[in-house]
């Protein structure tokens, strides 16, 4: 098992990929992004994200939050006006892919593909 200050610590700098919507019956507002994630170590036991969007070639912050590190995985969950709703990546190497579900069914609503920038 990973230790989770030496994966936070790998996981540190910038990915950028895509950001797309696989349901837009259940996330009608949803709009297919281009992204650049931005991660840093936050304590022994948490991995800081600040995610932007791409627009006109400028990134604009949509949010931030510490996801919790568990093996090769990080994970978030979150409430909001809509409900509750969990993002849960995989890391592998350079490559980070994941996905937001809905909760408590787990429907998938967004696909994160991210790579580490050279």
């Amino acid at each position: 098992m990973i230790i989770p200050l030496l994966f936070a610590v790998a996981l540190a700098g910038d990915w950028t990929g895509t950001s797309i919507c696989t349901n837009r019956k259940l996330l009608p507002a949803c709009h297919d992004e281009v992204v650049l994630h931005h991660f840093t170590p936050r304590g022994e036991n948490k991995v800081h994200l600040v995610a932007d969007k791409i627009v006109d070639g400028k990134p604009e912050t949509m949010g931030e939050f510490d996801m919790t590190p568990d093996g090769n995985r990080l994970t978030y969950e979150m409430t909001n006006r809509q409900g509750r709703a969990l993002w849960d990546f995989n890391v592998d190497g350079d490559h980070i892919t994941g996905a937001l579900k809905l909760l408590p069914a787990g429907d998938v609503v967004r696909k994160i593909d991210v790579r580490r920038k050279p």
